[in-house]
This record gives C-alpha cells, structure tokens and sequence, in this order.
C-alpha cells in the first residue's frame, strides 16, 4: 500500500569493491512526476525539429504488417515512458560507498550503472507486464 516501505537491496561491482545501493518503490506521484518530465523532453525534441519532423513523418511509409512481427520487449519499451534521472532521484535512497547521495553524486554514475538502477527501480514500481500475452496479440 504505501510504496516507500518497499525497498530492494541491489549489489553491484565498482572495480574490485562491491556496492550495496538500496532502492525503494516509487509512489504514484513519483512515477507521475518522471513520466510528465519524460513527454516534456520528447515535446521539446518534437518543438526543435518540428518541420524537418513534420516532412520524415509525411514521407514514411509503415512497414507491412507481416514485417514487423519481431517480439516486443514489453519491459523494456515501457522504461522509455519514464525519466532517469528523475526516477534514480526518486528511487535510490542509500549507497555504501562514502560519497553523499545527491543529484550530483547520481549524475556521476557511469552509464551501464545508471541504466540498471533505473530498470531495477522500475520493476519494483512498476505491476508486472504478462509478456507472453503482449507478443500473442496480433
């Protein structure tokens, strides 16, 4: 019921030292608040590129069905609805390396780190996705 008792401890490698970061689940506000700041970016790249846009989009033709019946990756097509750094904001509560959790300390994490605590983060907030039905339908 109330996400922020919801935690996860997450070990990773930092060179040889291993680390312990403690996550927790996102409140609906929370998850709110990283999807608005995600579609404010994608409006803004639309905005900056509007007319080249706008002339790609009326130029494309789609794809046959029968081409694009790859499987969906249903997990993580969903992640790309949420921003990261406002969800590794949100959802990393703790480290035990000595170096003060801030919005700064979280901008300094190397890309393959940032990207799994933001997928860890989500799959804690997030109600499970039923793959299997995801990639049945036609």
């Amino acid at each position: 019921m109330f996400a922020s008792r919801i935690k996860k401890t997450v070990t990773l490698q930092d060179g040889e030292e291993t680390v312990t970061v403690i996550i927790r689940k996102l409140s609906h506000n929370s998850l709110e608040k990283a999807s608005d700041v995600r579609q404010g970016t994608v409006a803004k790249m639309a905005r900056q590129y509007g007319a080249e846009m706008m002339t790609s989009l009326k130029d494309y033709t789609p794809p046959k069905p029968e081409e694009t019946k790859a499987p969906v990756d249903a997990k993580k097509s969903r992640y790309s609805g949420y921003d990261r750094s406002t969800v590794l904001l949100s959802g990393v509560e703790s480290w035990s390396v000595p170096v003060k959790l801030s919005s700064q300390s979280l901008d300094d994490l190397d890309e393959e780190t940032a990207q799994m605590l933001f997928e860890e983060i989500l799959e804690l907030s997030l109600p499970p996705v039923n793959v299997e039905e995801i990639n049945t339908k036609d």
